[in-house]
């Protein structure tokens, strides 16, 4: 028996594969225009992207072919979709998608900030109060602030509000984890975001900012083009990265996890991947940008995690 899909399924099948469509990022309006979406198949779309974490390979379609690979990553093409219809129903269900994650989905934990972003000015109220709660875990806040920046970059009216909702959260450090203190000072500062300049270099000079997350004060003064108050830093600044490890001890000859042939034959992955020992960077390492340790993988998802 074959699988019979539905006409709103034909249509997102027929998309480009999504990790290869640069076109969604240009064009905000792609899958409502190419998959022909109406305001009928929202019922239908919601329903595709609530099964984003149980959503399931048929037998039927069990196997390499394209067919079966696109099917696999409906929800995520559906979703997409979704978020080209921005309305409060449906970033709520785009927001659940988030909440109920697993730590280690990489796909969905990058994917759903640009969906957020896509949203625009109605996500960007409860992403602050998301961002805001001491009572949630480290991954949904910092999406949370991921997903209010996209909507600044995708509507630049919003810098006044995006950044009042920054420095207001910035305002209480003191309660916020380190690295979300670091997204929120590099965000306002690549915002020029200059009403902040004195609350971010006395968040540095406080070490209540994680420098291996945004870099330096230094950094920050430079990108916000101001003199600064000159106030005294700390000596040795909260650093996720500072492992306190030489290149001599990272590649010692007892880390077989390294350099071990034994190891590396008998794995089924990397086979050819040679790590290398990281060097602290003297310019700050974006989030986004590839991993200085040489995995290959982006630098959010490897070490500074």
């Amino acid at each position: 028996m074959s699988v019979q899909f539905t006409e709103l399924q034909k249509r997102l099948l027929a998309a480009p594969h999504p990790w290869l469509c640069r076109q969604w990022y240009e064009d905000r309006e792609f899958y409502r225009t190419g998959c022909q979406i109406t305001e009928a198949d929202m019922p239908e779309l919601r329903h595709l992207v609530e099964q984003w974490n149980h959503w399931f390979l048929p037998e039927e379609l069990d196997g390499p072919d394209e067919v079966a690979e696109h099917y696999e990553l409906l929800p995520i093409v559906a979703a997409r979709a979704l978020a080209e219809w921005p309305s409060e129903e449906n970033f709520q269900i785009l927001l659940a998608r988030i909440l109920d994650a697993e730590e280690d989905d990489d796909w969905l934990t990058e994917e759903i900030p640009k969906l957020w972003g896509r949203i625009g000015e109605v996500a960007i109220g409860p992403l602050a109060q998301l961002a805001a709660d001491t009572m949630e875990g480290a991954m949904p806040r910092l999406a949370a602030l991921e997903g209010i920046a996209e909507a600044y970059h995708q509507e630049i009216s919003l810098r006044d509000q995006v950044a009042a909702i920054f420095i207001e959260l910035l305002q209480a450090a003191e309660r916020n984890p380190a690295n979300i203190n670091a997204v929120l000072a590099w965000e306002l500062a690549e915002m020029r975001a200059t009403e902040a300049a004195e609350l971010i270099e006395r968040t540095f000079a406080a070490d209540l900012i994680d420098v291996g997350y945004a870099g330096s004060w230094e950094e920050h003064r430079q990108v916000l083009d101001i003199p600064g108050l000159g106030l005294p830093m700390p000596e040795r600044p909260r650093n996720s990265l500072d492992f306190g490890f030489s290149a001599d001890q990272l590649l010692g000859e007892d880390d077989l996890w390294i350099t071990g042939a034994d190891e590396l034959e008998s794995a089924d992955y990397d086979v050819d991947f040679t790590p290398t020992p990281y060097v602290q960077a003297r310019e700050r390492i974006g989030r986004n940008d590839p991993c200085p340790c040489g995995s290959g993988r982006k630098f959010k998802k490897c070490c500074l995690t």
